[in-house]
């Protein structure tokens, strides 16, 4: 009988994004993955994100909570206690269990708590929020159960790795993005998407990839109205008149607006582009540089495949006397301009001369920890 391990993600992509690649590594004939979306658009957007989606059915089962029968929540709820009594069961979350996940803790050390992101950007977005709103984050312990973390700045952390509160398994195998056999499936993989998805879309095989974010005001920005169409059309702006010829792909966030996408690149009279939800390791691939309007770990991911990553944001006054004028995760960017059009254009100027195939990114990331990595493995097998 094998291991059933349910997956029971976040409305946002970004979690499932997160721990991809090391199941894809724990994979065997042992074991198998259940995915469960909690609602409709959450399952859409992974259909749009065929790169994810490809890996979730040869990885396992998608189970839609929201398109069942009661047939089938009949079948999934025998399932389930079936795994359950022979202990053949293994549930994976990313945050504390409320409401109806509660009783997940009977589970102890079956239960497994996934850090939300590969790069640790969880203490930074809470000092963020912070600065912004005068919050503090939401800290919590629980005894005896599982963590799966791959950085040592999950805002957590401290709390289950004191000397008071050692019952709980912490798994710290570092970025999961650099696991030998995720890198080479994407190697393998990725002229197959672009060809697919993008060079008959673009009659190219360069491109600048433009990160989106929101376009209402997000938490640590300024106060100026819409001040993120501001800083998209000024994007637009600097990108056609240093690279007139090269096309946009722009990568859309989960919480982009597309109608306010399609009225802005109306405005702009942009022509020659291209929306793709490709995975940004696919589309480093023949990427001239990457941009974006915020601090998205998306640059992360492009960073980490030496692709050159600019920030053109407009941060409070507040936040850049905390990040000291520069991006919030600085290793992260290449070149963060803060609200300044001028140095933008100049800055893209200054790529679009210098030859970046050899550039030493500076960026670093959490090693893999292959003795936590074996132990985990184990542990799913």
């Amino acid at each position: 009988m094998k291991t059933n391990i349910y997956i029971f993600l976040k409305p946002r992509l970004k979690t499932l994004d997160t721990l991809l690649p090391l199941l894809f590594y724990l994979k065997n004939d042992k074991n198998k993955f259940f995915f469960v979306i909690p609602n409709i658009s959450s399952y859409e957007e992974i259909e749009q994100n065929v790169v994810i989606n490809d890996l979730v059915i040869q990885l396992g089962e998608k189970i839609n909570l929201n398109k069942l029968n009661i047939v089938n929540k009949l079948f999934l709820s025998l399932r389930f206690l079936l795994n359950l009594f022979f202990k053949k069961l293994k549930i994976i979350i990313f945050d504390k269990p409320v409401g109806k996940k509660k009783f997940f803790i009977l589970l102890k050390k079956n239960l497994y708590i996934s850090e939300g992101d590969s790069y640790g950007n969880s203490s930074a977005i809470e000092i963020t929020k912070g600065i912004e709103k005068n919050t503090k984050p939401n800290h919590y312990y629980m005894p005896n159960i599982s963590l799966i973390l791959y950085s040592d700045s999950w805002y957590n952390y401290k709390f289950f790795n004191s000397n008071n509160n050692k019952s709980s398994d912490i798994f710290n195998i570092g970025n999961p993005r650099l696991l030998n056999k995720w890198k080479n499936y994407i190697n393998e993989k990725s002229e197959y998407y672009l060809s697919k998805y993008i060079y008959n879309k673009i009659n190219d095989d360069k491109f600048i990839t433009y990160i989106l974010g929101v376009f209402e005001k997000d938490f640590g920005w300024d106060n100026e109205k819409k001040i993120m169409h501001k800083l998209f059309m000024e994007t637009i702006k600097a990108i056609r008149h240093v690279y007139p010829n090269l096309p946009i792909i722009f990568k859309p966030y989960s919480m982009t607006n597309m109608n306010v996408l399609e009225d802005l690149i109306k405005i702009s009279n942009l022509k020659n582009y291209h929306i793709s939800y490709l995975h940004p390791f696919v589309l480093a691939k023949r990427s001239k540089f990457a941009i974006s309007n915020s601090c998205s770990t998306v640059l992360a991911d492009f960073k980490i495949n030496n692709t050159v990553t600019l920030e053109y944001s407009s941060y409070s006054n507040d936040l850049l006397r905390q990040t000291n004028f520069n991006s919030i995760q600085p290793q992260w960017v290449n070149y963060f301009i803060n609200n300044n059009y001028d140095e933008l254009t100049n800055v893209l100027i200054k790529i679009n001369k210098l030859n970046f195939k050899n550039i030493d990114n500076g960026f670093s990331t959490k090693a893999i920890n292959k003795e936590d990595l074996r132990s985990l493995e184990r542990k799913f097998s």
